[in-house]
């Protein structure tokens, strides 16, 4: 019963600024809006910019939801005015569109940043400087915005970071595997930026004919994909595969576009395949039909590694691959093998 009282109470919290949010898009549509559209465009933008954002603010103050999100619901409202609300009767809204916008923003980034700042002091008090710069500003993001857009900010980020400084070298330390070397992928990306790059092309000076809008729209997406394809081929020699033999675990890595921390005890077995399963089989690669893998992990059970975007994806066995694949299942078979042997001790003692 207490459950339900409180699921409840946060479906209000939602559908007292929706109501609001409602209410303001049927009366810009309604047949008084049209015979006073001054006096209530006024009373629309005042209700959407500070009404529902300050009945929200209150009616989460108390509960355990960021309030970070009263930002979020600010912004939404600010693009819901610019849609109901006539340009013509938007000379309120214009100056605060312009001036608040660009705030909001460098608001998100300074917050943002200055996580960065309080987690980078941390890790170095905690000697673990090594930490990838994705993973800090992962830490950072998830610390200063909601959940579903903190992973989609620090991808961004990221994308932008490795473009500048994903040049440099790295060199692989101790129980470090990449995982791009002999695979070929860093050719095959190169080959699918190009493709993107002449089909978009050929295909906004077609749509170019018919809308330029529509075609600059598509040029502009197209070029973004390539950025992303870009700064993924160039973040896999900065985030390679780790065996760490002290927290036993594995460490996987993509880039920064795929991630996955397994424990060696959720691993059942290994085995050096290069054929693709078809019962609760998922690879790796975010790129899966472009790439291979050499090795096949399997697991005790459902194991949920995040993707693309931090998207959740499950499987029973993850398809990998590995440039040094014999060290590494060499390395990894020791250290499962060392904690099946802890693990036998453990239930000896407590029988």
């Amino acid at each position: 019963m207490t459950k339900a009282i409180s699921k409840i109470q946060q479906l209000y919290v939602f559908l007292i600024p929706l109501s609001i949010i409602l209410f303001s898009v049927f009366l810009a549509q309604s047949q008084q809006y049209l015979q006073n559209p001054s006096v209530l465009s006024t009373g629309i933008i005042a209700d959407l910019l500070i009404t529902v954002p300050f009945v929200y603010a209150v009616l989460i103050w108390k509960r355990d939801i960021p309030k970070f999100t009263i930002l979020s619901m600010f912004v939404i409202c600010l693009l819901i005015a610019n849609v109901i609300i006539p340009e013509n009767q938007q000379q309120i809204l214009n100056p605060l569109t312009s001036w608040l916008v660009p705030i909001i923003e460098i608001t998100v980034f300074s917050i943002v940043a200055f996580k960065v700042y309080q987690i980078n002091r941390s890790l170095k008090d905690q000697k673990l400087e090594d930490i990838h710069f994705y993973d800090k500003i992962a830490m950072a993001c998830n610390e200063a915005l909601p959940a579903k857009i903190s992973t989609l900010m620090a991808t961004e980020i990221s994308v932008i970071y490795t473009l500048i400084f994903g040049w440099k070298k790295n060199t692989l330390k101790e129980n470090e595997f990449s995982n791009y070397k002999k695979s070929g992928i860093q050719l095959v990306l190169s080959v699918l930026i190009f493709l993107i790059i002449m089909e978009t092309v050929a295909f906004h000076l077609l749509l170019m004919k018919w809308n330029p809008l529509v075609a600059w729209i598509i040029f502009g997406l197209s070029l973004y994909t390539c950025v992303q394809v870009f700064a993924m081929a160039l973040s896999l020699k900065h985030h390679p595969v780790f065996l760490n033999k002290e927290s036993k675990t594995l460490t996987l890595n993509y880039g920064f576009f795929s991630k996955a921390i397994i424990p060696f005890h959720l691993i059942d077995s290994i085995e050096m395949s290069a054929k693709t399963l078809t019962k609760d089989f998922k690879s790796f690669s975010p790129v899966d039909m472009l790439d291979s893998h050499n090795l096949i992990i399997h697991f005790k059970e459902e194991f949920e590694f995040h993707g693309f975007y931090g998207i959740k994806k499950k499987c029973k066995s993850l398809g990998i691959y590995i440039d040094e694949k014999q060290a590494f299942f060499e390395e990894l078979l020791e250290g499962i093998q060392g904690t099946e042997i802890l693990e036998d001790r453990e239930m000896e003692m407590k029988n």
